[in-house]
């Protein structure tokens, strides 16, 4: 399919399918209108049996949401469907944001010209499209792309946090001898690229093994301190960062994984990665610990989230206390450290999919983590 987007934006309906907070769906027709990175619906005149809607409820529980639109004809060989993925929020309205989606709403559907809707606007943002139309063999076509954000596992080039186990890595078997290939393997928690659980730094947080998939799938966004990082070593992400951030990219959605792109992914491998002074204190950038409250406060980083960072972890490098871990780890949220590749994410619109071995009472575990870009 060539424009999945166009396809879904130019249909007269969608079927939404939203979850509770105990994963029971709910699936309903409605109106939409795609602008931007966004769809939008609202609550509108059309006849209800009630105004509490469901679907309201469950977004509030649980804001990931999927929306169909599809066609069907005897002839099959014209089948075809698009699917949309993203976190949906509430809009009360009057907000300007919530008017202006009415607006376009009513450019769609003239019905409410004539009725204007007063109630509340739906907001699916982060959207991720997937698609599929009968083509010989049956192919699904997937507009998704992934990209590696992972370190090579590797003794000679992996950094090691002042402290954690040695890193080995050694042959234990070859094809000539054994009539396999094997390696043998010894690492810490958190050796490379990897993820930490809140049981990491919370005494009866939630372990590794307790976690649900779906805390390890969240949407990203990319805040690029870049030039500020490369200007002081110890810099952290503040809150005039992430509100400059939003003045240009709009919202950071709840639930998000908010990753700070410092660049000290290009030391990797070097003793400049851990910076240490000549009294061994680490220099790296972090986030502050009123950014970090900001995003808890106000919802961004939720019950689930996650901070991401190309460093050693959230913390600036030279905070012994850990203040900004403790504050993170709580709930569901996580932590994504020693990024790679991250000039390849996109500032919003992809997701953050967290994979490695999962530890009985494990604090977090070394990790394949990708991006998935709609």
């Amino acid at each position: 399919m060539d424009d999945p987007r166009a396809r879904f934006a130019a249909a007269r309906a969608a079927s939404l399918a939203t979850a509770d907070a105990t994963g029971v769906p709910h699936i309903v027709p409605l109106v939409f209108v795609v602008v931007g990175d966004t769809l939008y619906s609202c609550v509108d005149h059309k006849p209800k049996t009630t105004t509490a809607l469901r679907r309201l409820r469950n977004i509030s529980q649980n804001p990931r949401v999927s929306l169909l639109v599809d066609r069907y004809d005897d002839e099959w060989s014209q089948l075809w469907w698009v699917r949309a993925d993203g976190e949906a929020e509430i809009l009360e309205a009057p907000t300007s944001e919530a008017e202006k989606a009415i607006d376009a709403l009513a450019r769609k559907y003239s019905q409410y010209v004539d009725t204007r809707p007063d109630g509340q606007v739906i907001a699916v943002r982060n959207l991720r499209w997937s698609s599929w139309e009968s083509v010989p063999g049956n192919i699904i076509s997937e507009t998704q792309n992934i990209v590696s954000l992972s370190h090579v596992n590797d003794p000679a080039t992996t950094p090691i946090f002042p402290g954690d186990p040695e890193f080995t890595l050694y042959t234990a078997a070859t094809i000539k001898a054994d009539g396999y290939y094997l390696q043998y393997l010894k690492q810490g928690e958190h050796t490379g690229t990897h993820w930490g659980a809140p049981a990491h730094f919370e005494i009866g947080g939630l372990t590794a093994d307790q976690l649900d998939p779906a805390d390890l799938y969240l949407p990203a966004v990319k805040i690029d301190v870049r030039a500020r990082a490369g200007n002081e070593a110890d810099y952290v992400l503040t809150v005039a960062d992430l509100e400059e951030w939003e003045s240009e990219h709009g919202r950071i959605p709840n639930g998000a994984a908010v990753i700070a792109w410092t660049g000290w992914e290009s030391r990797w491998g070097t003793d400049s990665y851990a910076n240490n002074d000549d009294s061994g204190v680490c220099h790296q950038p972090g986030f502050s610990i009123e950014a970090v409250q900001w995003l808890l406060t106000s919802g961004r980083l939720g019950r689930q989230g996650a901070l991401g960072i190309d460093t050693f972890g959230p913390d600036p490098g030279n905070d012994s206390s850990y203040a900004v871990s403790k504050l993170l780890y709580g709930e569901r949220r996580i932590s994504l450290e020693n990024l790679a590749n991250l000039s390849a994410l996109p500032t919003t619109g992809a997701h953050i999919l967290a994979g490695g071995t999962v530890n009985r009472g494990g604090s977090g575990s070394p990790a394949s983590i990708y991006a998935l870009l709609g």
